[in-house]
């Protein structure tokens, strides 16, 4: 991710380094969130595997929500996205598809100018209001991530008591 995020820079001093390496760690996430939950359950109690599996499902909530958000108000109500959506219509679904399935996190590229292409330019009418949903959307995804962590760990933990 940081080596992707480096060599688009490198590429293009245009390319903004953050969105895409969050972007891009929003798909590891969720592989690291299916391995999880094949380890929970392999290793310990149903009630931990019950409660990891409770924080992939807000996870995917919080996927389908954002897409929600941004095909029932923010496609709508903002006249830039509008307009960057229209002229780059087979990238907003495949970023749109690809934030729905594996995290909303990779939308962020839409604005990150990667290897400098113009494509990942989207303006916004109101950036503020954008920034402040993504926001809402992160925090709550850190949140769910820290149970599910918790969680995990404490299965794992326990686990490893009844083994010794």
């Amino acid at each position: 991710m940081l080596l992707l995020s480096f060599l688009a820079y490198i590429k293009d001093k245009k390319t903004i380094i953050v969105p895409v390496m969050i972007a891009l760690g929003g798909a590891v996430e969720f592989l690291s969130f299916l391995a999880a939950i094949a380890l929970t359950l392999e290793y310990s109690t149903l009630p931990f595997a019950v409660s990891s599996g409770s924080a992939v499902a807000i996870y995917i909530l919080l996927n389908i929500g954002f897409t929600l958000y941004v095909t029932l108000s923010l496609s709508k109500k903002d006249r830039n996205f509008a307009r960057w959506m229209k002229t780059h219509k087979i990238l907003y679904f495949l970023l749109l598809a690809f934030s729905s399935v594996f995290s909303f996190k990779v939308f962020r590229l839409i604005y990150s100018h990667l290897f400098g292409n113009d494509s990942f330019k989207a303006s916004f009418s109101n950036p503020d209001k954008f920034k402040f949903v993504v926001i809402i959307f992160t925090c709550t995804s850190f949140l769910s991530n820290g149970c599910m962590i918790f969680y995990g760990v404490s299965g794992l933990k326990f686990y490893e008591m009844i083994i010794t």
